[in-house]
């Protein structure tokens, strides 16, 4: 990503979606993808499916014994 402005921006939408704990919604990451597709011009739907498997965090939260 070339554009400082832009990825300065998106960097602060994704700081106040995604906690410490790494406790983030299917909701909140498609804010942010819908965001992301809105700045960059792009007019193809993207679902959270596409972008992210939670089940790697879910399975790290259970292993360390954390719930949501």
């Amino acid at each position: 990503m070339s554009d400082r402005k832009l990825a300065e921006q998106m960097l602060g939408y994704s700081q106040r979606v995604v906690t410490k704990e790494a406790q983030v919604t299917p909701e909140e990451v498609q804010f942010l993808i819908d965001l992301m597709r809105t700045n960059a011009k792009v007019s193809r739907p993207v679902t959270v499916e596409q972008v992210v498997d939670f089940s790697f965090l879910e399975k790290a939260r259970r292993d360390l014994g954390l719930t949501r």
